[in-house]
Formats: C-alpha cells, sequence, structure tokens
C-alpha cells in the first residue's frame, strides 16, 4: 500500500514537474514571439516613415540584424532647393580694355548619395531602445541656371576692329565661373547644413511615429547623430513629452538616373 503511495506521489510531483516545464517553455515561447513582433513593427514602421519622406530606406539595424531594401533607380536625394544669385566680371587687355559683366539666378538642390552610408542602429534594452543614427554627407546634387542677362559688356576701339577682345571661349568660362561661384556660395551659406537638420526632423519625426505604434515599449532613451566616419553626436530623446513634433520638408525627393 506505502508502494502504491509513494508512486503515485511521485507520478504527481513528476507531472507538476512538466507542467511547470511546459509553463515556463510556453512563457519563454511567448517572449520570443513578442520581441520577433516588436522588431518587425519596428523595422518595418521605420523603413515605411522614412520611405515616405525621402523616398528610399535607409538601412536598419536593430540588434545586430540588418534590414536593407535594395534601391534599384534612385542614386541621390534631393532634401532642400534654394535660389541663389552669380554675379561675374572679365576684363581683357591693358591700355585699350574690354570688359564684360553676367548675372545669373540658379536653383540649388542639395541632398545626399545613396550608398549605403546612411544606417539607423536601433539597439534594444530592458526599457527601451537606443538609436544611433549614421548620416550620409551632404552634397550638392543639382545646379540650374534659370534665369541670365549680360549686366554690361563694354568693347574698347581696339576691340571693336580687331580679334584681340574678349574670345567666346573666355565667355564660355565665364559663364562656367558663375555656376561655380553660385555652388560656394550655397555652401557657405549653410546650405548643406541645412541638410543635416530636415534629415534629422524627418527621423525624428520617423521615430515618434514607431513610439506611437508600438507603444511605451518603445521609448526612446538615448539619440545619437553622426555623419558616416565621424563620432557620435548626443541628442535629447525624443519622446513626445520633451519634445514639440518636427515639421517635415516636403522638398525631399529621389534623383533617378537617367533623368
Amino acid at each position: 500500500m506505502i508502494t502504491i503511495w509513494f508512486a503515485l506521489g511521485a507520478a504527481l510531483v513528476a507531472a507538476a514537474a512538466a507542467a511547470s516545464i511546459t509553463v515556463i517553455l510556453l512563457t519563454r515561447e511567448g517572449a520570443r514571439k513578442r520581441t520577433l513582433e516588436v522588431k518587425r513593427m519596428v523595422v518595418e514602421g521605420l523603413s515605411s516613415a522614412l520611405k515616405k519622406s525621402l523616398h528610399f530606406s535607409p538601412s536598419i539595424i536593430f540588434d545586430n540584424e540588418t534590414f536593407t531594401e535594395k534601391e534599384k533607380n534612385a542614386i541621390e536625394v534631393i532634401i532642400v532647393k534654394r535660389r541663389y544669385h552669380s554675379i561675374k566680371h572679365l576684363e581683357s587687355g591693358v591700355f585699350f580694355k574690354d570688359s564684360i559683366t553676367y548675372h545669373a539666378s540658379f536653383l540649388i538642390s542639395a541632398g545626399f548619395p545613396i550608398d549605403g552610408s546612411f544606417k539607423v542602429r536601433v539597439q534594444p534594452s530592458s526599457d527601451g531602445y537606443k538609436i544611433d543614427v549614421e548620416m550620409p554627407k551632404p552634397k550638392v546634387v543639382s545646379v540650374e541656371m534659370v534665369d541670365f542677362n549680360t549686366v554690361q559688356e563694354r568693347k574698347s576701339l581696339v576691340g571693336m576692329f580687331s580679334n584681340t577682345g574678349i574670345s567666346q571661349v573666355q565667355k564660355d568660362l565665364l559663364l562656367l565661373s558663375l555656376k561655380e561661384n553660385a555652388s560656394d556660395i550655397a555652401v557657405k551659406e549653410g546650405l548643406l547644413d541645412e541638410v543635416d537638420e530636415k534629415t534629422k526632423q524627418i527621423v525624428d519625426s520617423a521615430i515618434k511615429v514607431i513610439e506611437t505604434v508600438v507603444g511605451g515599449s518603445c521609448q526612446t532613451l538615448a539619440l545619437e547623430y553622426h555623419q558616416s566616419g565621424g563620432n557620435p553626436k548626443p541628442q535629447p530623446s525624443v519622446s513626445a513629452e520633451n519634445n514639440p513634433k518636427p515639421q517635415v520638408p516636403a522638398t525631399a525627393s529621389a534623383k533617378k538616373r537617367g533623368k
């Protein structure tokens, strides 16, 4: 009789242990599925939000796993466009001078190349996420002349009756220098810095979208920006209670090959 009760007790203990193991395994499996679901929501949400504004998705690295969307057509992204004026003067001759002055307006587009250098790293922790954004280096994408006029053109008596005045080659070089001068002015006046700031606003806005979709489990604990090859620069948390919603520029566009 004692043997029967002992065997029955042992069986109950074994069953309880098996049930405990099953609960633990189910709990772990549930946690694993939840982690995978959160990862999917974060990666797909970030990719979708960034693509909506940038017209392409940068590489997203979630917990050391890289998710990359291959872009077949776009080679550059345009973030901002601004109009700049350029004026150039040329004189030729010593005693009998010929001179010409050109003025032109240019629409200058700036952005960055799609070359894999734009990366968003998301590192999960127990109470939120640390995000590091590796920014591509901004560049002038295109310089388009939208207005041109000759301010003045003066020929000396010698130049009027000889071929010693300003040649067509010199005039063409002067036109080229107008374009280069406008590009230099744009850079000096902070056009590339504006590309950085606008891109940060786009990323900030995308992160806010993810925080809303995923909920409290996706709180951003730290956010750092740095250019490709540079050192990280810490930024304040972009949680909704600490920062106003940034204005996402409507000028971002992708430049296609062959266009």
